[in-house]
């Protein structure tokens, strides 16, 4: 090759080899790993298009006996508006998920409520072998109700826009050392091409077509060996603002008072069967054991 880049004078030259001109045997050593950039010493392996569109070489002639799915660790989710806060008290909320009945399936055990539109965060990764090092999920796919809302696949990538595969990943979490947090929605003005919302969605939940009551979202990881792994999770969407706004308060003696509440536009839709009184000292959440809830015809 190098003899050839010096002959034409380019360093991208065009060679066709005989099948015999590079003979290799089991065993052989082919070359010497160095670390001439950044990282452990590796040896670097690409393959590309004429156009210098570089290709992962596992979908392209490169078989390897790989039976391992993906695996899923957490969910995240982020208030994409300028104003809304979950109960936590931030604009984001990850919560750990379980393997569930079946081979590559992941279950979230509680049924989160929102009322804003929010993002999908996902934690998670691929190995070719059990004991092999984790990789990137090469695709993902987000449903909600069956329907597809947003894919992330890392399958090519364009020199020309090559950083901006760095915006599918949270780059807050990776500053404080989680680098594996994947965003299944568009954030800012991504020019990543390997992904993109679906069904004139951005990924973004809570935006028509999710209306008002119970969902399932979905989210299928496949390797590039097409083995594949699922997160499934209902949640509810409830309507902008509170679902019980407060219309009065009566009190009924020094440490008793009684308050009043009326059912919000998309109370019905929810299917909600109880209520639970909750109070905070501080920043501090927990149930009274000395409130009761009466409903009112």
């Amino acid at each position: 090759v190098k003899r050839a880049q010096y002959r034409t004078e380019r360093y991208a030259v065009d060679l066709v080899l005989p099948s015999d001109s590079l003979p290799v045997k089991k065993g052989s050593i082919v070359a010497y790993s160095g670390e001439s950039g950044a990282g452990a010493p590796h040896l670097h392996f690409e393959k590309r298009l004429t156009d210098e569109y570089p290709l992962n070489p596992l979908t392209h002639g490169f078989s390897l006996p790989d039976k391992v799915r993906p695996t899923f660790s957490r969910v995240g989710f982020q208030q994409v508006d300028d104003r809304s806060l979950f109960e936590n008290g931030q604009r984001k909320w990850f919560r750990p998920v379980r393997q569930g009945r079946g081979a590559g399936k992941f279950v979230l055990d509680s049924v989160p409520y929102f009322n804003s539109p929010f993002g999908i965060l996902i934690n998670g990764n691929d190995r070719t072998r059990a004991e092999g090092m984790r990789q990137a999920i090469p695709f993902l796919r987000l449903e909600i109700d069956g329907r597809p809302m947003y894919e992330s696949r890392f399958d090519t990538l364009s020199f020309a826009t090559g950083k901006s595969v760095y915006f599918e990943y949270d780059y807050e979490q990776a500053n404080d050392g989680d680098q594996t947090v994947r965003r299944l929605f568009r954030w800012s003005s991504n020019a990543f091409a390997g992904s993109r919302g679906i069904n004139g969605s951005d990924g973004v939940i809570g935006m028509p077509p999710v209306q008002v009551g119970r969902h399932t979202a979905r989210i299928i990881a496949q390797d590039s060996y097409g083995n594949t792994s699922e997160l499934s999770f209902d949640f509810l969407m409830g309507p902008a603002g509170p679902l019980l706004p407060l219309d009065s308060v009566m009190r009924a003696g020094a440490d008793t008072a009684r308050f009043f509440f009326s059912a919000g536009p998309g109370y019905s839709a929810l299917g909600i069967d109880s209520t639970v009184v909750r109070f905070n000292v501080a920043d501090k959440w927990g149930p009274t054991p000395n409130a009761v809830v009466h409903r009112l015809r």
